[in-house]
């Protein structure tokens, strides 16, 4: 009994019906992209919005919040080494 759990918790068993069934689904799934895409007429809804996580920002506030950033580690770098050289002093 306990060679029919893998050491994740899943059935060991392969269950032939549901893996066609699950690939037919996939397939019926895809074959329906592919005829949308073909379609010279079809327009996507304008509802679906992608995000884009590595965008750059090019507002005025992000650029000045961007730059107000860069003095701020300017500034710690600066303590930073100021720190540094008065303890290489001693």
């Amino acid at each position: 009994m306990l060679s029919d759990i893998d050491q994740f918790g899943r059935g060991m068993k392969k269950d032939l019906d549901k893996d066609k069934n699950k690939s037919k689904k996939i397939l019926h799934s895809l074959s329906e992209i592919k005829k949308l895409l073909q379609n010279k007429n079809f327009v996507p809804e304008d509802s679906v919005v992608i995000h884009n996580t590595n965008s750059s920002y090019t507002s005025s506030e992000s650029i000045i919040d961007f730059n107000n950033l860069r003095l701020k580690v300017q500034l710690i770098e600066n303590k930073i080494n100021s720190l540094d050289r008065l303890l290489n002093r001693k």
